[in-house]
């Protein structure tokens, strides 16, 4: 706290001496208000830094002893959280000063009304206003745009300029694309720039689960490098080649390798974000439990597919929000897909998946995870809206559901 001593040549409203901490919100904005503009901004500086300061004690704290449910052993534990969690949704620098500006009001004591007295805490409340009103940026898979194209026999990767130019047209930030080689990399970072979308991850599939783990491990690596060179790549989703019944060997071999790659990606600062489908959920999810209860967190975040998680539990809502509980913390991005009755919408909306309770989830677990809609068509889906419209609007209810308050 600051002490009030400090304050001890500051007259009050009477002439008295006075300190802040012993008026009323609304006395406290009419002191200042009579006060020089310099004396205001130091006492702002030294008032952000101390919420700033406790700020960061208050997440210090929540990293602490932390009670959670350990999988492999069927109990709740208490254990100290390993991992500090992604914030990749929104800048984190505009996040910080967010939340010290937060802090800097709350410290101060001041309520709307009392904000709304002075042109400085009005200028305060405007910064706080528009890093509040600041875009969630909002992402695509290429893999609904291929199944989209191919209902209009179209093929988007022989198409590949014009589709980029729809999925700027549907008001989407960039593009999450199959990880090639270091030469497809260059060309596509100059169809990227030249749609303005950006590619802050990508999605790659190789073999972990055995021998060919190391030159699948040397493959990303080189061209996850050229990436982050041209692009500023912060994600590399790896969905370890999918194969049913993999042997406790197998699964042993993967999460070695996983662990190998993350901590490598990790030290180029990328984040390596481990992606599941539902043949990783057969057998009691022994593939997907075994990744994340033997890999360092900080080399191995959760790539959460909710709909995949969905459909691989007997399409249960419950399972979709309980794996968010358990992993939470972990989570760096969401690939986001809807269905009603079980089967895909054309648009990501609302339907069987609970999406605004993991919202709240996700803010429980201080996540803030990329965004990125997955939101493909299957043969049994409706067929009313083009690519186009049905990602448009699937991104605006996005920046709805991830920007409203959750109680």
């Amino acid at each position: 706290m600051l002490r009030d001593d400090a304050f001890a040549k500051q007259p009050g409203a009477m002439g008295k001496a006075v300190a802040p901490s012993a008026l009323r919100p609304s006395t406290v904005a009419q002191h200042w208000q009579m006060r020089p503009t310099a004396t205001m901004i130091r006492h702002a500086e030294a008032t952000r830094k101390t919420a700033a300061t406790a700020a960061s004690a208050r997440r210090t704290e929540r990293r602490g002893e932390v009670a959670i449910y350990a999988p492999c052993s069927f109990r709740w534990v208490s254990m100290r959280k390993r991992f500090r969690p992604v914030h990749l949704g929104r800048d984190s620098t505009m996040s910080s000063m967010q939340n010290e500006r937060r802090g800097f009001l709350k410290a101060m004591g001041l309520g709307a009304a009392a904000v709304a007295v002075g042109p400085q805490w009005n200028m305060l409340a405007s910064a706080v206003a528009a890093d509040d009103a600041a875009p969630l940026h909002v992402a695509t898979n290429v893999y609904p745009w291929l199944t989209f194209y191919k209902r209009d026999n179209r093929d988007f990767n022989a198409e590949l300029d014009a589709g980029l130019a729809d999925i700027k047209k549907a008001g989407l930030d960039g593009v999450e694309l199959f990880l090639g080689s270091p030469e497809v990399l260059e060309k596509q970072a100059e169809l990227l720039k030249k749609h303005g979308l950006q590619a802050r991850s990508f999605y790659v599939g190789p073999p972990m689960h055995d021998e060919r783990s190391e030159q699948s491990i040397a493959s990303v690596l080189a061209s996850a490098e050229k990436a982050k060179e041209l692009l500023n790549t912060q994600v590399i989703v790896i969905n370890p080649q999918p194969q049913k019944n993999k042997t406790d060997a197998m699964l042993r071999h993967q999460a070695a390798a996983l662990e190998q790659l993350g901590r490598r990606l990790h030290q180029m600062e990328i984040t390596l974000a481990y992606h599941f489908h539902s043949v990783e959920l057969e057998n009691a999810a022994r593939e997907f439990h075994h990744m994340l209860c033997n890999t360092e967190p900080q080399h191995l975040t959760l790539c959460y597919d909710a709909h995949w998680m969905f459909r691989g539990s007997g399409n249960s809502a419950v399972a979709v929000l309980d794996a968010v509980k358990l992993y939470g913390s972990r989570i760096s991005e969401v690939h986001l897909r809807q269905s009603v009755d079980g089967v895909w919408t054309e648009a990501f909306g609302e339907g069987d998946i609970d999406y605004p309770a993991m919202v709240k989830l996700l803010r429980e677990a201080g996540a803030n995870p990329l965004l990125v809609l997955e939101q493909a068509v299957e043969a049994q889906s409706p067929k009313t809206l083009d690519a186009v419209a049905a990602h448009r609007r699937g991104a605006e209810y996005t920046r709805r559901l991830f920007a409203q308050p959750v109680g």
